[in-house]
């Protein structure tokens, strides 16, 4: 069985539900994330990383961009597959359904989040990494925060390796940290963004907020 590659991360503001679990971490508290450099043939597969704190407060209205950049060499930019967008309906599709299966409500389909999950993963694509901290946008509360997404608590998840939205979503309903953000019953919006990397793995981006 090939390795996938899998990494978590949450981030939960303090309200009233919340406040012991906030102030028991400490502000300078950080993600643990693990970054394996193999064979570009190999998938990579990580322990989830996870990260409590408080996120500064922001009125920015940015409104995200999408990296129009092109590069002379076609084998390293990141493509595009035409069925990327049904692959990422499909993706919040089968999260509702295991959250049903829990008696927690939908999800509903947030667009700024879709459009900041797509920079994340051709970001990663791209520039070859995996980690919930990007070279360009910091982590991914940092590019919520710069691209004016206001948020109580937020998660993200990420993956490499699977090849469809049914694959993906059952590698992360088999981690306990994974599937804990899918079902987080606090979350309200999400977004999912998919990228191919040169070589031809595709790499999945899903945020989760509870919008202010």
């Amino acid at each position: 069985m090939k390795n996938k590659k899998l990494l978590t991360t949450i981030m939960t503001v303090p309200i009233l539900s919340l406040t012991m679990l906030t102030n028991s971490v400490t502000a300078s508290a950080q993600p643990t994330v693990f970054y394996y450099i193999l064979n570009p043939a190999q998938t990579r597969t990580a322990t989830p990383a996870k990260v409590n704190t408080t996120p500064a407060k922001s009125n920015t209205t940015a409104q995200p961009k999408a990296n129009t950049t092109q590069t002379k060499s076609s084998t390293t930019q990141p493509k595009v597959l035409s069925t990327t967008v049904s692959y990422e309906q499909r993706v919040i599709q089968l999260c509702n359904a295991q959250r049903a299966r829990y008696g927690v409500s939908a999800l509903s389909q947030d667009n700024k989040l879709m459009q900041l999950c797509k920079m994340k993963s051709q970001d990663m694509a791209y520039r070859n990494y995996f980690s919930h901290n990007s070279p360009v946008y910091g982590s991914a509360f940092n590019m919520m925060k710069t691209y004016g997404v206001r948020f109580v608590a937020a998660a993200e998840n990420i993956a490499e390796g699977q090849k469809t939205p049914d694959a993906v979503v059952t590698s992360w309903m088999n981690s306990a940290g994974h599937r804990a953000n899918i079902l987080n019953k606090l979350y309200k919006q999400i977004g999912v963004g998919i990228a191919t990397d040169r070589y031809g793995r595709l790499v999945w981006t899903q945020m989760f907020i509870k919008a202010v």
